[in-house]
C-alpha cells in the first residue's frame, strides 16, 4: 500500500463495487456509493472545520453505522482518528482524549450522557454529533459537504491517521500510532490471511473499535459486506448466520465457548459459514476441539498486538485439521504471516535455536510509528529495531510459534521461574476444566505462589477435583509448577477487549490470607489432606477456594 492513502483506497471502493452491498446495521442498509458518499461527508465536514493533516478527531460512539462512518470519515480527510473503545471508563476516556489532544469529538445519540461527563471540564474544540439528530445538542455539517469526490491530496502516507489506546493492562493506556502505510499494508494482510473471499459477509460481534477493525476494510476490499451485530448473543449470532447467509466473522475464545454450549447451535443452519477469526486472548485446546467438532475446518487463530494489529502469525484451517494427526498444533500460535519478520531473540535480540524459549521480536512494514507522548517506552519497546512483543514463546522446527506466556506475567516461586501457560495447558487437560487461568500472588515463604482460578461443570466436587489437578501438574510438570492454591469462579473477569483480567484475579484473590500448613479447618470449613500436602477447603457464597502445600 506504499503511497496510497486512506482517502485514496476509500474513494477506489466505490468506483469498483458501486450498487454492491457494503455494510448493513440492523434496517440500515447501504451499497459502496452510498457508503463513500456518506464518509466523504463526514470527512469534508471536518476538513470545514479548519481540520488539516496532524489534528486530531476523537470518536466515542458504539458498535453502529454511525461508528464507521465517524472513523472512515476522519481517515478519508487524513486527519489522525482517535476512537474510543466505549466498554472504558469516563476517567479513561477524558485521560485518553486529553493525551491525544483532540480538537474535535463527535459522538451520537447513544452516548450523549457519557460524553456529557467525559467532556466536562476539558479543553475541546468542537463536541459534535453524527446520525440521527439530537434535540439541543450540535451537529457536524454534513448536509452541504458531499460534492467533492476525490480525497485531499495534502496528505502523506506516511504521516500519523490512527491513535489507539491499549486497554491499560499494563497502567495507563497507551496511544499506538500507526501511519496510512502501516495501517493499509496489515488490514491488506488480514484480508489475505483471514482467507476473505470476493462477496464476503462478515458479521461483527467483537467491538468495532477493537477487533473489528482487522475485518472492516479487508472485507471491504474483497466487495464484500459488513453486518453490525451490536454486540454478541449465540442466539443473535446464529439468527444473523441463517438469516443474511454469514461467511466469516471474529470472535473472542469466550465468544467461541458460549457458542458451545447454546442449545441452539445443533438446530441452526450454518452452512454458509466458511472462517471463524478468533484471538485476543488464550484458548484451550479442549475448547478447540469441541469447535472443530461443532464448526468444521473453518478455524483460523490469529496473533498479534495493537503495535502491529493481528498481524504476527496465524494458524490457518490446515492447521487445525492436521492437529488431528499432531495435537500440539493446537497450542500453536500458528507460522508468521508474510508481511511480518519474526524472530525468537535473547535480551539482545540475538536469535536463539529452534526448540529454545525466548522472547517473540516483530518487524515488518506494518509496525507502529511509535506511543504518543512516551518516546522512553517506544524506545524500550522498540531496541534493536524490533518490536519487543512482551510474550515469551519457542518456534519449533516446523516453523510454528508456541507461547509461553507473557514476560510480566512469570511467577518466582521459591526462586523458580514459572510461567502460567505452562500450568494453564496441563489443567486444560482435565475433562471438567472450562477456563483456566494461572496467576502468582503475594506469599511470605514462597515469594509468590502459583495459583489457579478455575471455571469449572456445575456440580463438580470441587475439593476433589483440587486435589486432583495439583496432583496432575506435580505429575506432568514438577512440584514448583503446582498450584498451591485453586479458586473457582462461576465466570473469569475480562478485559475490555475480551482478556482473562488478571489484574482482577490478583487484586480479588490476593488479599486472602495464606492458609498455613493446617488441615484442620476451623468451623464452617472441609478439611482435607493427602500425603505431603495440606489442603483447606473453605466454602465463600457460590465459590470454593483450596489452598494446597507442599
Amino acid at each position: 500500500m506504499y503511497g496510497r492513502t486512506f482517502g485514496n483506497v476509500l474513494d477506489s471502493l466505490a468506483s469498483r463495487f458501486p450498487r454492491e452491498p457494503a455494510l448493513v446495521d440492523g434496517d440500515r442498509r447501504l451499497n459502496f456509493t452510498e457508503l463513500v458518499g456518506q464518509i466523504r461527508a463526514i470527512g469534508q465536514g471536518l476538513r470545514a472545520l479548519g481540520l488539516r493533516p496532524g489534528d486530531r478527531v476523537g470518536i466515542a460512539m458504539k458498535d453502529t453505522a454511525d461508528l464507521v462512518l465517524a472513523m472512515h470519515g476522519g481517515l478519508w480527510a487524513g486527519v489522525t482518528t482517535v476512537p474510543l473503545n466505549m466498554k472504558l471508563s469516563v476517567a479513561d476516556h477524558r485521560y485518553m482524549l486529553t493525551d491525544a489532544g483532540v480538537s474535535v469529538l463527535l459522538y451520537h445519540r447513544l452516548t450523549a450522557e457519557h460524553v456529557r461527563e467525559v467532556v466536562d471540564g476539558l479543553a475541546i474544540e468542537h463536541v459534535l454529533t453524527v446520525g440521527e439528530p439530537v434535540e439541543g445538542l450540535t451537529a457536524l455539517n454534513v448536509e452541504e459537504q458531499a460534492h467533492e469526490a476525490s480525497a485531499p491530496t495534502d496528505v502523506d502516507p506516511s504521516a500519523p491517521v490512527w491513535i489507539q489506546y491499549t486497554g491499560g493492562t499494563t497502567g495507563l493506556p497507551k496511544g499506538v500510532m500507526h501511519s496510512h502505510s502501516t495501517l493499509l499494508t496489515t488490514l491488506l494482510s488480514c484480508a489475505l490471511e483471514f482467507d476473505f473471499e470476493p462477496g464476503e459477509r462478515h458479521a461483527h460481534v467483537c467491538p468495532l473499535t477493537h477487533s473489528g477493525v482487522a475485518a472492516m476494510m479487508p472485507v471491504w476490499l474483497r466487495g464484500g459486506c459488513n453486518y453490525l451485530m451490536r454486540g454478541f448473543t449465540p442466539a443473535g449470532f446464529l439468527q444473523a448466520v441463517e438469516r443474511d447467509r454469514i461467511t466469516s466473522t471474529i470472535v473472542v475464545p469466550t465468544m467461541l465457548v458460549v457458542l458451545l454450549e447454546s442449545p441452539l447451535l445443533g438446530t441452526s443452519d450454518l452452512s454458509s459459514l466458511r472462517t471463524i477469526v478468533y484471538g485476543a486472548a488464550p484458548i484451550t485446546s479442549s475448547t478447540l476441539r469441541r469447535a472443530l467438532s461443532a464448526f468444521g475446518p473453518i478455524l483460523i487463530q490469529s496473533y498479534g498486538q495493537t503495535e502491529v494489529f493481528a498481524q504476527i502469525s496465524v494458524l490457518g484451517k490446515a492447521d487445525h485439521v492436521a492437529a488431528a494427526a499432531n495435537p500440539a498444533l493446537l497450542t500453536s500460535a500458528g507460522r508468521a504471516v508474510a508481511i511480518a519478520d519474526v524472530r525468537i531473540g535473547d535480551d539482545d535480540c540475538h536469535e536463539v535455536p529452534d526448540g529454545e524459549l525466548g522472547e517473540i521480536l516483530v518487524r515488518g512494514p506494518h509496525s507502529f510509528l511509535g506511543y504518543l507522548n512516551k518516546p522512553a517506552e517506544t524506545e524500550a519497546v522498540m531496541t534493536g529495531g524490533w518490536l519487543h512483543t512482551g510474550d515469551i514463546g519457542r518456534r519449533d522446527h516446523d516453523g510454528f510459534l508456541h507461547i509461553t506466556d507473557r514476560k510480566k506475567d512469570l511467577i518466582i516461586s521459591g526462586g523458580f521461574n514459572v510461567y502460567p501457560r505452562e500450568v494453564e495447558d496441563v489443567l486444560d487437560t482435565h475433562p471438567l476444566v472450562r477456563e483456566c487461568c494461572v496467576v502468582g500472588l503475594p506469599d511470605e515463604k514462597w515469594g509468590e505462589r502459583v495459583t489457579a482460578v478455575l471455571v469449572v461443570d456445575a456440580g463438580t466436587d470441587r475439593p476433589a477435583l483440587a486435589q486432583e489437578l495439583i496432583a496432575l501438574v506435580r505429575e506432568r510438570k514438577a512440584s514448583v509448577y503446582a498450584p498451591k492454591s485453586v479458586h473457582f469462579v462461576d465466570a473469569m473477569p475480562l478485559t475490555s477487549v475480551g482478556k482473562y483480567d488478571k489484574k482482577a484475579l490478583v487484586h480479588r484473590f490476593g488479599r486472602d490470607p495464606f492458609v498455613a500448613q493446617d488441615h484442620h479447618g476451623p468451623a464452617g470449613t472441609t478439611g482435607v489432606c493427602r500425603p505431603g500436602t495440606s489442603l483447606r477447603v473453605i466454602d465463600i457464597s457460590k465459590e470454593g477456594k483450596i489452598d494446597g502445600h507442599q
